[in-house]
């Protein structure tokens, strides 16, 4: 039976970890070294989560204007991946290819509607993507579909209410198999062992909810 998934605030979440240590619980995540080490920890855990499976509660959708004889767009959203983009109005997404073939197909002279583009670079929380053919009007707009990538937590505070939206027991589990880890000076203990396997067991669970317990597999990632 797949796990009870509920979101909490980063500062529950530490606190339950302190309590299965046996230690108190703090009131705010930079209260002492250990909730702040606690903090570092939990950002690693929300990484590999997102590293492991697109989760639908990440996807997003936004939209970039397309103009005439410009071939290359900025995508101005914090994306962990670009799962498709299309032109507005039409029905078949645009064919994922490489940089080497983007460039390639540039140096064709050729406008029309596009069929072909690639993620270039990021530059800071932006990508940026190159299509062919060049796009002439009156084509709207590129429809992109991202998965997002939560910020990483900062030892403040304030940060103590973030909420991911990520299964909280998963994230509790990960970030307690962290902490033991953490506490036996990097050592695999049987005790560190047993924690990292259940907070795998966890992930696969809560992934299955996703796919193979629906019936219907929503995980989509590009060709490339």
């Amino acid at each position: 039976m797949a796990y009870i998934d509920t979101n909490r605030p980063v500062l529950e979440i530490i606190n339950v970890c302190m309590k299965r240590l046996g230690l108190d619980a703090v009131s705010t995540i930079d209260q002492n070294s250990l909730s702040i080490v606690a903090v570092d920890l939990l950002n690693d855990v929300v990484t590999d989560m997102c590293d492991y499976f697109q989760w639908p509660q990440l996807y997003a959708e936004t939209s970039v204007v397309a103009v005439s004889s410009v071939v290359e767009y900025k995508i101005n959203v914090d994306a962990k991946s670009i799962s498709e983009v299309s032109v507005s109005g039409q029905v078949s997404p645009l064919e994922l290819v490489t940089i080497e073939d983007i460039r390639r197909l540039n140096r064709i002279t050729s406008s029309g509607i596009p069929r072909q583009f690639a993620i270039i670079k990021v530059s800071g929380d932006a990508s940026y993507m190159r299509v062919h053919p060049t796009p002439v009007t009156p084509l709207s707009s590129f429809e992109v579909a991202y998965y997002t990538k939560p910020r990483l937590v900062r030892a403040s505070a304030g940060d103590g209410s973030l909420v991911f939206n990520l299964p909280a027991r998963v994230l509790i589990q990960g970030l307690y198999a962290q902490m033991l880890l953490e506490e036996s000076g990097g050592r695999p203990t049987p005790e560190v062992a047993a924690a990292s396997q259940l907070y795998a067991k966890m992930k696969q669970d809560s992934l299955n909810r996703f796919t193979f317990d629906t019936g219907s597999d929503v995980y989509i990632v590009p060709a490339r």
